[in-house]
């Protein structure tokens, strides 16, 4: 009895502990989006950066990450999109320490003209 309950413990072990890295990796992935939305919205409604003048400072306020998160912004020049935010992450598994994801996210919001610096 005691062999199969060893035999038994280790995949359930496995099973439970990859089960609980499936939900942070997507509570990962769910904070990458709002931060990067709520910068790139920022950024579009505020054109004097008086709010968000240091996007990294500002996104890693409002990331609810474990890891932290880098933001980049570029302007692509496509018409509707005015500044395009990028974070990413690097998520490190539970189970397998080893092995590592890089989780990203981008968002483009237009530029709003009718506010004025």
């Amino acid at each position: 009895m005691l062999v199969e309950f060893a035999l038994v413990l280790v995949p359930l072990i496995f099973l439970t502990l990859g089960s609980v890295d499936i939900g942070f990796i997507l509570w990962e992935q769910i904070a990458v989006d709002r931060a990067v939305n709520a910068v790139a919205r920022c950024v579009a409604v505020d054109p004097c950066r008086t709010k968000c003048a240091n996007i990294q400072t500002y996104g890693a306020a409002l990331a609810t990450s474990i890891y932290p998160v880098t933001f980049t912004e570029t302007t692509p020049g496509l018409a509707g999109c005015g500044t395009r935010i990028s974070g990413s992450l690097t998520y490190r598994f539970m189970i397998l320490p080893f092995a590592n994801r890089a989780l990203t996210a981008s968002a483009c919001y237009p530029r709003q003209t009718r506010f004025q610096c």
